[in-house]
């Protein structure tokens, strides 16, 4: 093949793969904004019940100080749930929308600067389409969206620091590409901070961020990198561990400590052997659901439109590379089942909402892995097949997200049914408490695999009935004559 056919070969590749990119970010444009619509049908469900009573009767200091004191000891959780309730239930409604725009725009950021630290040149079409696929794939993908994406608590605890996590990654990209020292010490300072936040937000993404960033700095080691560059993991390390100091030592975890479920310890043969069977299950269930075939898929389209300088040629990832990357990303979700198993016991594993903390890792993991793969196959094809690699990754993102529509649709449809029947029993119980009523009819609307009231059998135990009356400053709730369950 003459240079002038590779040139020819390599234009009609790049062609294809932006119109396909194009068609791609239509489809995963949709999907997040009907996601992000749907949050207007979100009401309070388990945990909302109290936090957002205890944010309106409390404000956020009080919110703060009772769940760093008495609940689990996590103060910048309590500040992002207090925010949250200050505005009322604007606020939980309007949250999946900042999520899903804060994830598209640091992917977006997180692409672009590694590009031009790396001397590539990635398209905005392309690296759009990227960032909208791993955030749908990250938000929608799973079996628990609605915990995921629209309970402002679960989102706060395990949605939110992969979020950032990333940001914090397109702030050191950015301090690198600036080449200003000042910038650099900043974004030094900026990193200590957002580490001590993380610290108090989630234990689970403390175990993930600290892992990659050890990692990060013993690669930094390894390359023999400027020592400037220690920095930026040092000092995220050093304010997770700030951070979490300080929720180790509060009383609420103490409270929260000994209300944990019976659980065997990790030190024993027993307890490691159920460690690692359950985080085996936890991989069965990834590994076996195909709408996360769009991230490798976006990932190859991805190498197809990346540029590269005119002295370089792409490589397939090396065996070390794709090892290294399979084992942190292992290494990140086993640290991850330890906090599950250490704080919800030996059923911890099927708390499937706290997965997100890895799983937004070992997305983007998948997609750099996918991208190397449709540079190499860039150089390596002649004619029109990068075109049909082009649009043979573009059908299998547009497959999936025919499957994440399909999901969204069924939960959107729930959420809308119970939004109804919920704003209707909300008006009669505030009136039946504005009227002195302090033994009030409540029908539980469950959700997303949440709790409501009357799921205990024994009601003097049932702690989200407890919140429900709060929330509506009565003593008690009895189920509706004609709810005979």
């Amino acid at each position: 093949m003459t240079d002038h056919d590779d040139r020819e070969a390599t234009s009609r590749t790049s062609r294809a793969a932006r119109w396909v990119s194009v068609v791609v970010l239509v489809a995963m444009a949709g999907l997040l904004a009907a996601a992000a619509a749907g949050g207007a049908d979100v009401r309070p469900i388990a945990d909302e019940w109290c936090l957002a009573a205890w944010t309106w009767n409390d404000g956020v200091d009080g919110i703060v100080d009772r769940l760093y004191f008495d609940v689990n000891g996590r103060a910048a959780n309590a500040a992002a749930n207090g925010v949250v309730y200050s505005f009322g239930l604007t606020g939980s409604r309007i949250l999946p929308l900042v999520l899903i725009v804060g994830y598209v725009a640091g992917i977006f950021l997180l692409l672009r600067l590694g590009g031009r630290l790396t001397r590539c040149v990635v398209p905005r079409l392309a690296a759009l389409a990227a960032a909208g696929t791993v955030t749908v794939l990250l938000l929608m993908a799973g079996r628990v969206v609605y915990q995921v994406l629209y309970w402002a608590p679960g989102s706060l605890s395990h949605t939110l620091p992969p979020l950032i996590g990333v940001w914090a990654l397109v702030l050191v990209l950015a301090a690198e590409l600036s080449g200003r020292r000042a910038v650099r010490v900043l974004t030094v300072v900026v990193l200590c901070l957002a580490g001590f936040v993380i610290g108090t937000l989630s234990e689970a993404f403390v175990l993930v961020s600290g892992i990659q960033a050890a990692a990060a700095g013993l690669w930094l080691l390894v390359r023999r990198a400027p020592r400037r560059l220690l920095g930026y993991p040092a000092a995220w390390c050093v304010g997770l561990v700030a951070g979490f100091a300080m929720l180790y030592l509060s009383p609420g975890r103490s409270t929260r400590q000994a209300r944990a479920k019976d659980k065997a310890s990790l030190l024993s043969s027993e307890g490691l052997q159920d460690l690692l069977r359950q985080w085996a299950s936890i991989w069965e269930v990834l590994l076996t659901e195909p709408l996360h075939l769009a991230a490798i898929a976006v990932g190859v389209l991805l190498g197809l439109s990346v540029g590269l300088p005119a002295h370089r040629r792409a490589k397939p990832a090396t065996v070390f590379e794709v090892v290294a990357i399979v084992a942190l990303v292992a290494l990140t979700s086993l640290g991850v089942m330890v906090a599950l198993r250490v704080g919800y016991g030996v059923n911890g594993w099927s708390y499937e909402r706290v997965w997100t903390n890895f799983v937004a890792s070992a997305l983007l993991s998948v997609v750099l892995l996918g991208a190397m793969l449709g540079a190499w196959v860039r150089g390596r094809l002649a004619d029109a097949g990068g075109a049909v690699v082009a649009v043979a990754a573009g059908g299998v993102v547009v497959l999936c997200a025919v499957g994440v529509a399909t999901q969204l649709t069924t939960l959107h449809r729930d959420m809308a049914a119970r939004s109804v029947a919920w704003d209707e029993q909300d008006a009669r119980v505030k009136r039946l408490a504005a009227q002195g009523q302090d033994d009030v009819a409540y029908a539980p609307h469950p959700i997303g695999g949440l709790t409501e009231p009357f799921t205990y059998r024994d009601y003097e135990v049932d702690w989200v009935a407890r919140c429900v009356e709060y929330y509506y400053g009565v003593d008690r709730l009895h189920r509706p004559p004609t709810d005979g369950r």
